[in-house]
């Protein structure tokens, strides 16, 4: 791949690890508005895999196993399709090299030029009930206040295989690298990272 062709792939993520890594190294990054903390987005496709494969071996007739076959097929598409529109669902693209934030499906947004002289980048807590717990990444102006919600992240008690506060560590890793390689700021509070 040549650098021009890396510089023009928009890289997303599907969970905390690729964000960090992708907040250090790429060109072009997808912020979804909505991001959930989870290592593995198709836990739900396996489970209803798992359903259906028992159904199948439980039952004797070949149209029953025809059935189940087909059921399980259709349970696949759904999930192919759901998991294809929330990686095309509305969110930010983050331009690093041009410093420019770019709404995808947002009304009311307007793309931004980011200005180290005028610009923060804040990430903190939204709204906590019961065991999920949601930060807000937002592009905050010196003067203007808020600009951009750009991406909420929502964590629970358990992140499929991630520990809160490793879940956190890895945001607040992230939320620094992009601060760092636009050249502002972060604003508000730090993360809690510690128990």
């Amino acid at each position: 791949m040549s650098n021009l062709e890396s510089k023009r792939l928009l890289v997303k993520p599907v969970n905390l690890e690729q964000l960090q890594e992708a907040s250090r190294t790429a060109h072009r990054l997808w912020l979804p508005e909505t991001f959930a903390a989870s290592k593995e987005p198709a836990s739900s496709f396996w489970f209803a895999f798992a359903a259906g494969a028992l159904m199948l071996v439980s039952l004797v007739s070949i149209g029953q196993i025809f059935a189940a076959l087909l059921l399980c097929l259709c349970l696949l598409l759904c999930w192919y399709y759901d998991h294809r529109k929330s990686l095309a669902s509305a969110g930010w693209k983050l331009d690093f090299d041009a410093a420019r934030l770019e709404p995808v499906g947002i009304k009311g947004q307007q793309p931004v030029q980011i200005d180290p002289l005028a610009h923060s980048l804040g990430c903190y807590l939204l709204h906590a009930k019961g065991t999920a717990v949601n930060f807000l990444l937002e592009l905050r102006h010196a003067k203007k206040g808020p600009v951009a919600p750009i991406c909420e992240f929502q964590f629970g008690l358990n992140n499929h295989g991630i520990d809160y506060y490793e879940a956190l560590r890895l945001l607040d890793a992230s939320v620094q690298s992009i601060a760092q390689r636009l050249g502002i700021p972060r604003s508000g509070a730090p993360l809690p990272l510690q128990k």
